[in-house]
């Protein structure tokens, strides 16, 4: 049973890689996209957030039809969108076709998220699910620090066909992992629980007693987080651009330095979330995060010349505070939090918010920027960090002993 559990983690979890991949690409391919078809600051705020808003729509859908349908089919479907979508995209010859694609690849991705961590939430044994989700979780880490060493190597290039073949690298590294997945196995505790999704699962299980707080918290935690999260990932070399002023292949290699960071501090949360739990642990990543954001924001709002040193070490701490914290909580939690019948729904509407926050952040941040200057735009991201550590406050903790059953325990009542 412990390796049957630990091989389907592996394989659910190999989308999380991937769609951090995605975001990660899509960053530096914006840099490539914009020089080669001199867009609009408009423009480039709409091709940077399409994804989200198609993770939006993937998030709740896939969620919802992961409770009705079972888990595993979802699992399979949505990246068999995302291969295709990612192929168009690619190919795209001119902006809304763009568009269109990078919308398709958003679904699918969204609902990966959404159904990734509602499996593992049931097949992880419960002593020691947060630490194995936060394992999960990790590797989305190593997704975007490789993305960005890729697509830095391809925009070295100069190449007008650099981002074409950004966004090709994705279909590479999804078609193995669709591969993959015929081998994993239904879920057992949806499949004890199926005969009763008909009037206790989904939209309609949701309005139960005390579901909606849940709910709320996490909706509003993700939202937060995200608004900082995609909106500075997205733009992180535009952003070191305006910060170290070096060239725009200068500031994407930057890049994957800044974001290596992410690495060593999410272990963080894999050492701490079973021990601190869920609720310590966000509220001193929010915490942290508004804090360096904030500072940095006002040095570069009354300094003109900050020494360079200084600002890599308050990026790098931007980097550190997430990961060691709400980067992993506001996804594990909901998860973990919803019983069987409504987790794949609960999960969804939670990564719904998140996606409209990413939204929100990145359009926000480009219009703010465009107006003010960086400075603006990362006084925007700090405020949000803030609003996500008082809503963090009234998060209810879910330690090992408070949390739903899971697939040991549920799968032989």
């Amino acid at each position: 049973m412990s390796q049957r559990w630990r091989r389907q983690s592996l394989l659910a979890g190999a989308g999380i890689f991937l769609s951090a991949y995605d975001m990660g690409i899509m960053a530096i391919a914006l840099v490539s996209i914009k020089r080669d078809w001199a867009l609009a600051a408009w423009q480039l705020s709409l091709v940077a957030s399409v994804t989200s808003i198609g993770m939006i729509v993937g998030s709740v859908t896939g969620g919802v039809l992961a409770d009705r349908y079972g888990r595993r089919a979802l699992l399979m479907g949505d990246y068999v969108t995302f291969i295709g979508a990612a192929a168009l995209s690619a190919m795209s010859p001119s902006i809304w076709w763009l568009l269109g694609a990078r919308l398709l690849v958003g679904i699918g991705v969204g609902a990966d998220y959404a159904i990734s961590f509602t499996y593992l939430a049931e097949v992880i044994p419960r002593p020691v699910r947060g630490r194995v989700m936060a394992w999960a979780m990790w590797f989305a880490n190593f997704g975007m620090v490789i993305a960005y060493f890729v697509g830095s190597v391809l925009l070295s290039t100069s190449s007008t066909m650099a981002w074409r073949w950004m966004l090709a690298t994705g279909v590479v590294l999804a078609i193995p992992l669709v591969l993959a997945r015929t081998w994993v196995k239904e879920s057992p505790l949806w499949l004890r629980e199926r005969h009763r999704l008909d009037h206790a699962g989904g939209f309609s299980g949701m309005r139960r007693p005390g579901v909606w707080r849940t709910l709320s918290v996490s909706q509003l935690s993700y939202f937060f987080y995200q608004i900082t999260d995609q909106g500075l990932g997205m733009f992180l070399p535009m952003v070191l651009v305006a910060l170290w002023g070096h060239s725009l292949a200068t500031a994407a290699w930057s890049s994957v330095a800044v974001k290596a960071v992410t690495i060593p501090s999410a272990l963080l949360t894999v050492w701490l979330i079973d021990r601190w739990g869920r609720r310590p642990l966000q509220i001193f990543g929010f915490l942290g995060r508004a804090l360096s954001l904030a500072i940095l924001a006002l040095l570069f709002w009354r300094t003109p010349h900050v020494p360079v040193v200084v600002l890599a070490a308050l990026m790098g701490l931007v980097y550190v505070f997430g990961p060691a914290g709400p980067d992993k909580t506001v996804v594990i939690a909901p998860a973990e939090q919803f019983s069987t019948r409504v987790r794949g729904t609960g999960e969804g509407l939670s990564e719904m918010a998140g996606r409209i926050g990413g939204v929100v952040g990145i359009v926000g941040y480009g219009m703010l920027a465009a107006v003010g200057g960086v400075a603006l735009g990362l006084g925007f991201f700090a405020a949000a960090c803030v609003l996500g550590t008082v809503v963090s406050l009234a998060m209810p903790e879910t330690r090992p002993s408070s949390q739903t059953l899971s697939y040991e325990a549920e799968a032989s009542s």
